[in-house]
């Protein structure tokens, strides 16, 4: 039967002091407080960002529009170059 291997080890199995701890290595109730509202804050402000970059249906309707236009140029001009490139060879 083959023996499992030992996980490996840690040269120092403390943990590692934050100086956002306190004393006895545990967060202080006024930091996390502090921490949760920084959060709050930083995530709302993420929101409005988002907000006031979404498009609005207006704004992707008009550039739909826009975009339909240039591509019905595009087309008639290529028609155009087409229809000009059969009458010169008609009348060769």
């Amino acid at each position: 039967m083959m023996e499992m291997p030992s996980p490996p080890r840690t040269l120092n199995p403390l943990p590692i002091p934050s100086p956002h701890l306190g004393m006895h290595g545990t967060y202080s109730i006024s930091n996390c407080f502090r921490l949760r509202d920084l959060l709050l804050q930083e995530e709302a402000q993420h929101m409005m960002e988002m907000a006031a970059k979404e498009e609005t249906v207006l704004e992707r309707q008009a550039k739909m529009r826009t975009r339909a236009k240039q591509l019905k140029e595009q087309r008639e001009a290529e028609r155009m170059a087409v229809v000009q490139q059969k009458l010169e060879q008609q009348f060769k």
